[in-house]
């Protein structure tokens, strides 16, 4: 198989796979709103929002120097697979078992999930352990085992939520929800080592005399993505420490979204991160071709995502929380908008950490963080969860539009926007196809679509998203503007 259909296999199997496993997310999100109290499912999201401050720090940007060192070396995969297995092992030991913990027992907030805290703690140390398989496989242009092996998990996951809403009694369900998750994550582990053994033979080494090395290296990208981390968690730990947990919950229908759909750029984007990384190498021009054409799929995927979760959002609480919640509706509505400069700054950030140029994107995290912060700190104790969503929604901006001015003057790309009118025009189609639905069902969106059962929610909002959508892509076709690498796949196939 040619380079080219490889990356387009690999990318192929990411769509997919990252479908089914947005659908078990989902649905493991549903159920968990059904089977805990308020309370129950704010404490679950101020557990989980907690540990993945922890988990980001165990990483401390280690995957992305492993991923780069694989790249480049794919004849030492052995042995420096082996080198960074024992300093992961080290450091998410330290960071995920021991600190997070303790840390969490003396933060009054956090004091009375501590048992949940330890739980989550092992749960997210088999996630940080299972990334050396994952790069593994993405480094190969593989990632179709990756998916393989988290939608294991997360239907393991989905299944045993679905057993502790059944079998468990309420006041234990909260702590088993989340043993069901750390068992599930230790599956998801097996299986990507089961499939990543054929391909590398390694074991951990503690070379205690390159961890210092190691350590400078990931320093900058390490303290990148804490600082990520933290300007992107803030509005929900704030919450957790200024407002009551029912509050929190209502904030995390919104937020858990949000994170579900984010993971697609990254991937899409991290699956080009190899190819980059070589084209940087051989002092390639075609670095700006291959940049330009994921920011048109980017742009064209990002602008029908907006607009369907500001038209559905109601719809899809709904079916998430299995209650119609207008508070977390309309803060979905509001972290929407943050979706597009999430969309492009995540592939503006991978082509500056391709080039190197992490400690440029450490000042910009800074900068947001710093934003961020001072911007929850003012708005939430105001405007609660309104508030968080908003100061979400400027951070992300402003970091994208930062990192856009880096990218142009450190690579000298300058993004066209020729997918941006068709797309701005496909949005408005899916908007008019959504209203014209409307009208013609009458009441059913007002008002009996919330009486259905959760399963006909759901089948409706999926037939009606599919049609909008359909909407979306007609002035693609009409003016012949779909982002190149689809409209060659069109063309070819129609010919």
């Amino acid at each position: 198989m040619s380079y080219a259909r490889r990356v387009a296999y690999n990318t192929l199997a990411q769509i997919i796979g990252r479908v089914f496993t947005t659908i078990t997310s989902l649905a493991t999100v549903s159920i968990l709103n059904g089977i805990l109290r308020p309370e129950g499912w704010g404490g679950y999201v101020a557990v989980t929002t907690y540990l993945g401050f922890f988990s980001v720090l165990a990483d401390m940007g280690l995957n992305l120097l492993y991923l780069r060192e694989l790249s480049r070396k794919p004849e030492e995969a052995d042995e420096v697979t082996s080198r960074f297995l024992g300093f992961r092992l080290f450091t998410a030991t330290v960071v995920l078992l021991i600190a997070a913990p303790l840390i969490g027992m003396l933060i009054p907030a956090y004091q009375p999930f501590s048992s949940a805290i330890l739980l989550m703690a092992i749960g997210q140390f088999f996630l940080t352990m299972n990334q050396v398989c994952v790069t593994v496989v993405q480094a190969r242009l593989m990632m179709d085992r990756a998916m393989i092996s988290d939608l294991v998990g997360r239907v393991a996951i989905l299944a045993g939520t679905v057993y502790v809403g059944m079998q468990v009694a309420e006041e234990n369900r909260f702590l088993a929800a989340i043993t069901v998750v750390v068992l599930g994550n230790a599956l998801n582990m097996v299986v990507s080592w089961l499939f990543t053994r054929k391909l590398v033979r390694f074991r951990p080494r503690f070379l205690l005399q390159e961890w210092p090395g190691i350590f400078m290296q990931v320093l900058p990208i390490g303290a990148m993505a804490v600082l990520g981390m933290i300007h992107f968690k803030a509005d929900s730990i704030l919450l957790t420490l200024y407002r009551p947990e029912i509050e929190v919950g209502i904030y995390g229908n919104a937020y858990k979204v949000l994170e579900i759909i984010i993971t697609l750029p990254a991937m899409f984007v991290g699956g080009l991160f190899p190819e980059m990384n070589q084209l940087i190498q051989r002092g390639s021009d075609g670095l700006h071709g291959l940049m330009q054409k994921a920011f048109d799929l980017l742009v064209f995927a990002a602008i029908p995502v907006v607009t369907g979760i500001v038209l559905f959002a109601p719809h899809i609480i709904a079916v998430l929380t299995r209650n119609y919640i207008p508070e977390s509706a309309l803060s979905l509505r509001i972290v929407a908008f943050a979706m597009i400069p999430l969309f492009i700054g995540t592939l503006m950030a991978h082509a500056l950490l391709a080039t190197e140029k992490q400690k440029q994107l450490s000042i910009v995290e800074l900068v947001a963080v710093i934003l961020n912060i001072g911007l929850n700190v003012y708005l939430i104790p105001k405007y609660s969860y309104y508030g968080a969503g908003s100061a979400t929604v400027i951070t992300e901006v402003l970091t994208t539009v930062i990192t856009t001015w880096l990218t142009i003057r450190v690579l000298g790309f300058y993004p066209r926007l020729r997918t941006v009118v068709p797309a701005l025009v496909g949005a408005v189609c899916m908007a008019a196809m959504y209203f014209f639905i409307r009208k013609v069902g009458g009441d059913i969106w007002s008002t009996h679509y919330y009486d259905w059962s959760h399963a006909q929610q759901a089948g409706l909002l999926l037939l009606v998203i599919a049609v909008s959508g359909a909407a979306y892509v007609v002035p693609f076709f009409l003016f012949k503007q779909f982002p190149p690498v689809i409209q060659e796949r069109l063309y070819a196939r129609f010919k």
